[in-house]
């Protein structure tokens, strides 16, 4: 039953990670006689460091929403034994400082590149 969920788990995770791969970013066409195109679709330093920071935040957003889904499978597993219980509040709020973080990483690089005068 263990193998089971652990390869269910894997599954989730695979699919939360690509994610952002399958709804992909349109890049401007590549010149066909330059020796390298550029495969960050961004032109600049503040574009790249927006870019690695939405994809952070995209796989911790998703982390933290399968970590609300097994604080709830741990809470109604937990048939009244409080150090589940425990376990369960715990991984509830780790889940919230999770999001957090990642919502609130993504806005700050969000409006500091719009300052410093970014794309």
């Amino acid at each position: 039953m263990i193998k089971k969920g652990f390869i269910f788990l894997f599954f989730i995770l695979f699919f939360l990670i690509n994610a952002p791969f399958v709804f992909g970013q349109t890049c401007p066409p590549c010149d066909p006689n330059s020796f390298l195109c550029n495969p960050l679709c961004s032109s600049n330093i503040l574009g790249v460091i927006q870019g690695i920071t939405t994809y952070i935040a995209t796989i911790v957003g998703s982390l933290s929403i399968l970590v609300f889904l097994w604080a709830g499978i741990l809470y109604i597993t937990s048939a009244g034994n409080q150090s589940q219980l425990e376990k369960a509040r715990k991984a509830l709020v780790y889940g919230v400082i999770g999001l957090a973080i990642a919502m609130s990483g993504a806005a700050i690089v969000t409006t500091v590149v719009g300052i410093i005068g970014g794309p």
